[in-house]
Order: C-alpha cells, then structure tokens, then sequence
C-alpha cells in the first residue's frame, strides 16, 4: 500500500494483491517449508503464487524475513495487551464496586501466616484496586515500549525503501 500511494504499483497490480493475497493455502505453506526449511519464504512464495506475475513481485518488496516476524510479533503483543488492559477495567469497575460494598464488613487481618489486627474486608479489596491500577499502569508501559516494527529492508539499509516508507506502514500497522 505505501508504494501503491507512491505511484510506484499499478492499480492492477494492486487490485491483484489486494484480491488474491488473503486466499493462500496453509497446506501449501507447509508444503514449500519443507523444500525451504525457511517459514517466511514459504509464505512468501504461496501467496505469490496466488498473486501471479507481474503484482506478485510487489510482495515482499523491500523486506526481509526479520522485518515481517519482528513487526507482526510486536502486533500480536500489542494485542494481546488490549486484550489485558480491557480485561483490567473490567477487574477495576468490580473491585470498585464491591470494595464499597464491603467497606465495613469486619474480616480477620493477617500477618506472619497468623491472625493479625480485624481490618474490612473493603479496605482488603481497595488494595486490591490499588495493585490492579499500578500493573495497568506497567502494562500500558509496556505496550508503549513494544508498539515499534520495521521495514527497513536487508541488514536495515533501507535499501529499496526510506525512513517516509517505514513511518507510513508502522502507522498503518498501529505501530
């Protein structure tokens, strides 16, 4: 897409990518692995296949093996991260919730493995909000730390792209 806004894939041969290149065959992926022994060009190929001559060559363009698994590993985290931190509000809103609701029900404090002073079981809960706030604040840390991908090409050279290029896709990847 980012060479396609360049002027530099034609509209059939972006149509063709756009049509073809979702429909590969993991049968056929593995199947290319094992004359390859390489994931990222059997990929590559079984999805060129699809594609066909000439739009095909436009694929994977640019790139190297370790710009496609280091970007899409740092999409799947990212995911999987605003699955967490959804998944977090939730937890908040309950605890909330319920740490009002048991801010004076009397439970047994604890210290040493033995009984300690009486405290609520509310308070018990508002600590445990106070933990869940901080480990969303780590998270949301972490996934600022880890949205980064690249396309700079072999040996990060960007020798058939630019830095414009890169800035382009991570923005399209969320990145």
């Amino acid at each position: 897409e980012a060479f396609y806004q360049r002027g530099e894939i034609s509209d059939e041969d972006m149509d063709a990518i756009h049509s073809l290149a979702h429909h590969q065959s993991a049968d056929r992926v593995r199947e290319i692995e094992q004359e390859t022994d390489h994931d990222v060009v059997a990929f590559c190929r079984a999805v060129c296949e699809r594609i066909g001559h000439p739009a095909a060559r436009h694929f994977h363009r640019g790139l190297t093996s370790s710009d496609v698994v280091d970007t899409a590993l740092a999409m799947a985290m990212v995911e999987s991260l605003d699955q967490i931190l959804g998944r977090i509000e939730e937890a908040l809103t309950v605890v909330a919730k319920r740490a009002r609701e048991f801010k004076h029900t009397l439970c047994m404090g604890r210290t040493h493995g033995i009984h300690a002073e009486p405290t609520t079981f509310g308070i018990r809960l508002a600590g445990w909000y106070t933990e869940l706030t901080r480990a969303r604040t780590r998270l949301e840390q972490t996934k600022e730390g880890i949205a980064f991908g690249k396309v700079s090409g072999a040996v990060g050279t960007f020798s058939q792209t630019d830095p414009d290029f890169e800035a382009f896709v991570m923005q399209r990847l969320g990145l």
